[in-house]
Formats: structure tokens, sequence, C-alpha cells
């Protein structure tokens, strides 16, 4: 093998793992970025769920009865009929 030919392969592998090199840095820096952005959308997640659960349980406590009783007479002014008759019956 002529001492050119060599200089040449030897050329041509030096820039093979020089580029090799460049693509492992590049693919690592990638994979950084993107836990970091995964960890920014578990948290989001995270307070999501949480104000979920919390508004579902405020959503429950509005529901109840002894709340809407209290509401209806409160703020309505309404009041529980003395006397209930069926629907479709003269009084």
């Amino acid at each position: 093998m002529k001492p050119v030919y060599a200089w040449m392969l030897l050329a041509a592998l030096l820039c093979a793992v020089v580029a090799s090199a460049v693509t492992v840095v590049r693919t690592a820096h990638d994979v950084r970025v993107l836990h970091a952005r995964l960890d920014q959308m578990a948290a989001t997640y995270d307070a999501m769920l949480a104000e979920k659960t919390r508004l579902l349980l405020e959503k429950e406590a509005l529901a109840s009865y002894a709340h809407v009783e209290r509401t209806a007479v409160e703020k309505l002014t309404m009041h529980f009929p003395e006397h209930i008759a069926p629907v479709g019956e003269q009084p």
C-alpha cells in the first residue's frame, strides 16, 4: 500500500470518528432537553390533577343536599310546601 493511500485512509477514519463523536454529543444534548421537558410536563400534570381533585371535592360539597337546601331557604326565600298533592289530583 502506498503511503499516500495510507494517509488518505487515516484522514477518512479520523473524519468518521469526529463525525460520530459530534453525533453522539448532539444526541446526548437532545436527550437532556427532552428529559427536562418531560419533567416539566409531569409537574404540570401533577398540578392539574391536584386542581381537578380539589374541584371535584368542591363540586360534591356544593351539590350536597344540605347546601342546596340552605341556599334555597336563605338566598331564594323558598320554603317547603305544607301540603303536597300528587300531580293531577285536585286539592
